[in-house]
């Protein structure tokens, strides 16, 4: 519902072409708020504590803006960061949106880069569900080594 209001408002206030490829920029949103909505989710499951995963999430935003095309364009970057940068899901996916939305590209045209974006995904996805198996477990186990002494009361009487 929010992508649809926001591209609403682009849509009064910028030219009437935006809405011509927005089904194409609605479901490249979904792919690109997927990927980010994951890389969120690993770090509230790796981490205990609220405000550890709050810095390291600042942390993981700051260098990937950073190592994007909004402070430095790539092509000024040293070959090793550009490449590195190129790799950037955020690079891939205000490229990604910039091509559909200015230049009118269909999504088989961007299927290149569509495809990176989905394979980061399933990365992420195969890597949330890891951690959140691997901390549910040790929280079930933490919570066992808890509960023991109970137990234990309980059986002698």
């Amino acid at each position: 519902i929010q992508i649809i209001v926001i591209l609403a408002i682009a849509s009064v206030f910028f030219t009437g072409e935006i809405i011509s490829n927005a089904p194409e920029a609605i479901i490249l949103l979904i792919i690109i708020n997927s990927l980010f909505i994951l890389i969120g989710m690993i770090l509230g499951y790796a981490f205990n504590n609220e405000e550890t995963a709050t810095l390291t999430a600042v942390s993981i935003g700051a260098l990937l803006l950073f190592l994007s095309d909004v402070i430095i364009p790539i092509e000024s970057m040293p070959e090793a960061f550009a490449s590195i940068a190129s790799l950037n899901p955020y690079v891939i996916g205000s490229s990604l949106l910039r091509r559909s939305l200015l230049y009118d590209a269909s999504l088989l045209s961007l299927l290149p880069d569509v495809l990176i974006l989905l394979s980061y995904i399933v990365a992420a996805a195969l890597l949330a569900s890891g951690i959140y198996m691997m901390m549910r477990r040790y929280s079930i186990e933490q919570l066992i080594k808890k509960l023991t002494p109970v137990f234990v009361r309980f059986r002698k009487k």
